[in-house]
């Protein structure tokens, strides 16, 4: 008890990495200690020294129930950092868990960041593809930005898996397209 009356007197500060108490407890993935310090008014979006929410490091970490908690408690479930937003983290990290969370609260499955990283690109370079899968579902553009698509990264890098299920997605298109017009 005395360690955590420390943590949430030192709540906003941060360590040599610039993270706070919070993002602390998150990494390590202790959730007692996570719902102590936010139930004691630990910052649920404040950034580390590279931009990176508490939600981002949930995310990362696939923890659910600490994702579920930073957006209940307000996080926002787009903010920016250098690595994207939360749901390009749980890409990269194959947390489809994670993933599901932040699309049920409507994470912006088509957010690009450096030019071309989308969700969907992301899921592809890590070879995730029940990522892919997942994001498919919820809607995300396969068409890609500029030169970088996601059926170039699949046929690219022998995905055939992934390249199948990138057609069909947009054979269904094509076909949806043809009958409206």
């Amino acid at each position: 008890m005395p360690v955590c009356v420390y943590l949430v007197w030192s709540r906003s500060s941060t360590d040599e990495t610039g993270y706070t108490p919070l993002a602390n407890a998150i990494i390590a993935g202790t959730l007692e200690t996570f719902r102590y310090l936010l139930d004691h008014g630990a910052n649920s979006d404040k950034p580390d020294g590279k931009g990176s929410t508490p939600l981002h490091l949930a995310a990362a970490g696939g923890n659910c129930e600490i994702v579920k908690a930073l957006l209940s408690e307000g996080a926002n479930v787009d903010s920016l950092c250098d690595t994207g937003i939360p749901l390009h983290m749980a890409a990269f990290c194959k947390q489809v868990g994670a993933m599901k969370i932040l699309l049920d609260h409507h994470a912006d499955c088509n957010k690009v960041f450096n030019t071309a990283y989308s969700p969907l690109i992301v899921a592809l370079n890590v070879g995730s593809l029940k990522c892919v899968k997942l994001l498919i579902k919820a809607g995300t553009e396969v068409k890609g930005v500029g030169t970088v698509t996601p059926l170039t990264i699949a046929a690219n890098n022998g995905l055939t898996d992934f390249y199948k299920c990138l057609l069909v997605q947009i054979l269904m298109f094509v076909m949806i397209l043809a009958i409206f017009q």
